[in-house]
């Protein structure tokens, strides 16, 4: 039958489909998604379901560009965003670069009919400029991150024995004084944080903790060489006191 392109809206795709996508994203990410995870990550959204053009060979799916769509507040106005996730294509299958064009163009396609306005992502530093030079996508902007080492011998082994300092320096700082401003970062582009996204976007695997103002999301991962690290996912309202409070609590 050889190679075809495709496009599925989730609650389009069999059962079978589902699994040659799981099976696709551990061959090439190397990590596991069983089928609860699938359906909570493309079918719990705000529409039911997400977006995916697909390669086909021989009736099996070999590759897929995916979106997830998400409810934002846009200069006053609610709009519909779509996030592009695991975009993915089995190693024997590279080279063509037209399939990822085509499997992108129609899910755009889809996406602009259902009236979605915006696609973004956070590819990584593989996929980056790849994407950027294939699909043409352009930055808008970094994420940074910001870290509180606790044990940093456990990370970087030639420092193993500052691992006493930085946890000493870990506990000097949460018990400096804590921060009283509790001005909310405002944005002209946010996304709507509701009951219905909380639902979608995190399984009992995260954990959450009340504020006194608010609430934040945060998991434990194990990063690579075996270190585990907690990120710090979301904090609501985004105010210095509610990160100040969260990084404490958490500590």
């Amino acid at each position: 039958m050889g190679t075809s392109l495709t496009f599925k809206r989730t609650v389009d795709l069999s059962s079978r489909q589902c699994e040659q996508m799981r099976r696709l994203f551990f061959n090439v990410f190397a990590r596991e998604m069983n089928e609860s995870t699938f359906e909570r990550r493309f079918m719990w959204s705000p529409m039911g379901y997400s977006y995916h053009g697909l390669m086909l060979h021989d009736d099996e799916i070999v590759g897929s560009f995916s979106a997830i769509p998400y409810r934002y507040q846009c200069f006053g106005a609610e709009r519909m965003f779509a996030l592009s996730v695991d975009t993915m294509i089995s190693p024997q299958h590279r080279g063509d670069k037209t399939n990822l064009v085509t499997m992108a163009q129609l899910a755009y396609e889809a996406m602009i009919k259902d009236g979605i306005d915006f696609i973004y992502g956070f590819p990584n530093e593989l996929y980056y400029a790849h994407e950027k030079r294939i699909l043409g996508t352009r930055d808008i902007g970094k994420l940074n991150y910001y870290v509180l080492p606790i044990n940093i011998g456990t990370a970087m082994q030639k420092f193993k024995a500052m691992n006493y300092p930085s946890r000493l320096f870990a506990k000097i700082m949460a018990k400096l004084p804590a921060s009283r401003d509790m001005r909310k970062r405002e944005s002209n582009i946010e996304k709507i944080n509701d009951e219905r996204f909380i639902k979608h976007r995190y399984d009992q695997s995260y954990d959450f903790l009340s504020l006194n103002d608010g609430r934040t999301v945060f998991k434990i991962y194990s990063e690579q060489g075996g270190t585990k690290a907690l990120h710090i996912l979301d904090v609501w309202p985004m105010t210095p006191a509610a990160m100040d409070e969260t990084v404490r609590s958490i500590s």
